[in-house]
C-alpha cells in the first residue's frame, strides 16, 4: 500500500480556526477539524515509505457509515442504478442472513433463517472496482492489482454525492480506510519473525511447527481521535500440489477508522481520510520486516 507521493498531514490555523491539511504533489486540501484533532501540538510528519512495484494488496476499501433524516428503504437506492449503470454494469442485491434457534419444551429445536436486503453491490466490467451502497453506509473498493490511493479516493468522491442525496444522509458517523494484504510465503514458515515485526510466539519448550494463528489488536491514536485495528492470520491457501511451492500466506488486514461525526458536506471528511490513510501506512510498514518489504519493491 505505497504512498504515491510523499504527503504532509498536519494541523494549522485558517481564519482563526484549526484545520487539518493534506499536501503532496497535488493541491493542498484543508478542512475544519476541531472536533477530530485535539490541541496536542500533534503533526504527522511525512515518512520515507518506499513505493512498492507489486504491493500485496488484495482489497483497498474506503467506507462511510451514516445516519439519515428518515428511515431508509431499498427503493431509495434505485436512483443509483441509473447513475452507475455505465461504469458498473454488474449489480446485485446484498442481503443479511439472520438465524434463530428456537427451543421449546417438549418439542425438537427449530432453526429459522431470514434474509433481508440491506443494499446493492455494483461491480465494474473488469471486476476491479466495487461500490456497495447500503442502507447504513457506502463502501468503495479497489481489488488487485492495486493502482493508487488517488484513484480510489476520486471514485469515492464521485460516489458520495449521489449516495448522500439518495439516502438523505444527515451525518457521517464512521470513516474507515481498510487495506487487506496477503503476504506470500515461499515455504512453510515457523519463525514468523522473519516476516512480521509482531507475529505470534511459540513457547520454546514446544515443537516449533505452526498450523494456524490469529491475532487482532486495536491501537488508539488519540491525536486523531481514531483507532487502527491490525489483524494477522495464517492463510493456508489451496491444498499443496506435488512439485509446486507452498501457497501459504499471511493476511495482514489493517483498518484505520474514526467514529467522529461529520456533516455530509464537510470538507474535513476528505482531510480526515488522508490522515487515516497515513495511520494505515504507518501500521503496514511497521508490521513487516525489511526482508518482507524487499520482496515487494
Amino acid at each position: 500500500m505505497p504512498p504515491e507521493s510523499r504527503e504532509r498531514i498536519g494541523i494549522g490555523k485558517h481564519g482563526g480556526e484549526r484545520t487539518l491539511c493534506r499536501s503532496g504533489s497535488g493541491p493542498t486540501e484543508c478542512g475544519m477539524v476541531d472536533r477530530l484533532v485535539p490541541d496536542l501540538g500533534f503533526e504527522m510528519q511525512p515518512q520515507p515509505y518506499p513505493k512498492l512495484t507489486h504491493p500485496p494488496i488484495v482489497e483497498a476499501v474506503i467506507e462511510f457509515k451514516v445516519a439519515t433524516s428518515a428511515k431508509p428503504e431499498m427503493s431509495d437506492l434505485d436512483p443509483l442504478r441509473e447513475t452507475l449503470k455505465e461504469r458498473f454494469p454488474k449489480v446485485r442485491k446484498v442481503h443479511i442472513v439472520q438465524t434463530q434457534l428456537r427451543v421449546e419444551e417438549d418439542r425438537e429445536p427449530r432453526q429459522q433463517s431470514t434474509a433481508s436486503p440491506i443494499g446493492l453491490r455494483f461491480d465494474s466490467a473488469d471486476e476491479r472496482f466495487v461500490v456497495q451502497p447500503r442502507l447504513d453506509g457506502i463502501a468503495v473498493s479497489q481489488l488487485a492489482p492495486y493502482d493508487e490511493w488517488d484513484q480510489l479516493l476520486a471514485l469515492t468522491k464521485d460516489m458520495w454525492a449521489p449516495y448522500a442525496t439518495a439516502l438523505k444522509v444527515s451525518a457521517v458517523t464512521r470513516l474507515g480506510v481498510r487495506y487487506i494484504n496477503r503476504i506470500e510465503l515461499s515455504d512453510p514458515v515457523t519463525d514468523l519473525d522473519r516476516v512480521l515485526t509482531a507475529g505470534p510466539k511459540i513457547p520454546p519448550v514446544m515443537p516449533q511447527g505452526l498450523m494456524e494463528f490469529f491475532s487482532r489488536v486495536v491501537v488508539p491514536v488519540p491525536a486523531l481521535r481514531a483507532h487502527v485495528a491490525i489483524m494477522q492470520t495464517l492463510d493456508p491457501g489451496p491444498p499443496p500440489q506435488p512439485g509446486k511451492p507452498s501457497s501459504q500466506g499471511i493476511i495482514l488486514d489493517i483498518d484505520a477508522f474514526s467514529e467522529e461525526t461529520f456533516s455530509p458536506d464537510d470538507p474535513a471528511l476528505w482531510t480526515a481520510l488522508a490522515a487515516l490513510r497515513n495511520a494505515k501506512n504507518m501500521a503496514f510498514f511497521g508490521s513487516i520486516t525489511p526482508d518482507t518489504l524487499k520482496a515487494y519493491q
